[in-house]
């Protein structure tokens, strides 16, 4: 009976140990990365440089740069709706649907682990933060592009002589560097593929990919969409679907979905990307601490 209660009390605790490591089906590996103190401190700079360059920094009362380069005209003749109705239509497609990639990726960053996964607050907490480091980013290199480079839209020409060429003339005229629309739908996707390509939030496999694959497509729709109505260059849409994508999946990644070096971990140092300002324009830096 001894040796039966000696055996018995080692099994109970690994089956104890079992249970409490599947309590979630979505783990936090210990080789990735959290946020820490430099991470949220960084954010929060971002969010705010954000907000600054929105309400602060005065919109340009003229175009710093116009007209298209390399492939923009060539892209532009055949794809401009060829009517004030087509291009109004495309207009109001890419303003619904722009914001649908970055909603879904908070969503169901906050939502799916809490809901589906017995309120599993780490895991929901270090991907909502990612999300909103992300988005607040890709929301202050966009609006310094508009600010700062001023590019002037496609349109505003055909505006010139046409008072009713589309619903949104002369809205935003120099804001055309690069696509917000494009930019917000980019970072969205990036996100989305990020997570569900390193968490099985919807179970893995197919759903997951599926998840990815939707919101790419939806980020090359409104893109097309954004040409058509004839509010942005092809190098618009390219460059902010790359850099929505490009820091919605890279910051991630290389921040977060990877494993820890154990020199790096034991000697405590962090890195994270912050904003910088000056006179004459805004952007980011890598900043770290140890």
């Amino acid at each position: 009976m001894i040796l039966a209660l000696a055996f018995a009390a080692p099994a109970q605790a690994a089956e104890a140990q079992s249970a409490a490591s599947t309590e979630h089906r979505l783990i936090w590996k210990d080789e990735w990365r959290r946020f820490d103190l430099v991470e949220y401190a960084a954010t929060a700079a971002i969010v705010g440089a954000y907000y600054v360059v929105e309400l602060e920094a005065t919109k340009p009362s003229e175009s710093n740069w116009s007209g298209g380069i390399v492939l923009d005209g060539a892209v532009r003749r055949p794809l401009v709706g060829s009517t004030a109705t087509a291009r109004n239509r495309a207009a109001d497609f890419g303003d619904y649907l722009f914001l649908v990639p970055p909603a879904w990726a908070i969503l169901d960053g906050i939502v799916t682990p809490l809901a589906t996964d017995r309120g599993n607050l780490d895991v929901a907490w270090q991907v909502t933060a990612m999300n909103i480091q992300a988005v607040g980013l890709v929301g202050l290199l966009t609006r310094a592009g508009h600010r700062f480079i001023a590019r002037e839209r496609p349109d505003v020409s055909e505006c010139e002589q046409d008072g009713e060429y589309n619903q949104v003339c002369f809205r935003g005229s120099f804001a055309s560097f690069p696509s917000g629309h494009t930019s917000s739908a980019g970072v969205g996707a990036g996100l989305i593929c990020a997570h569900h390509l390193n968490l099985p939030l919807y179970g893995g496999g197919a759903p997951d990919v599926l998840a990815c694959s939707v919101n790419v497509g939806m980020t090359a729709l409104i893109g097309y969409s954004r040409i058509v109505a004839d509010r942005h260059y092809l190098s618009d849409v390219v460059v902010g679907a790359g850099l929505g994508f490009g820091v919605g999946f890279g910051l991630p990644v290389l921040l977060h979905y990877q494993s820890v070096g154990a020199g790096a971990s034991d000697a405590g140092v962090s890195w994270a990307v912050a904003p910088y300002g000056t006179a004459n324009g805004a952007g980011a830096q890598v900043v770290g601490g140890f």
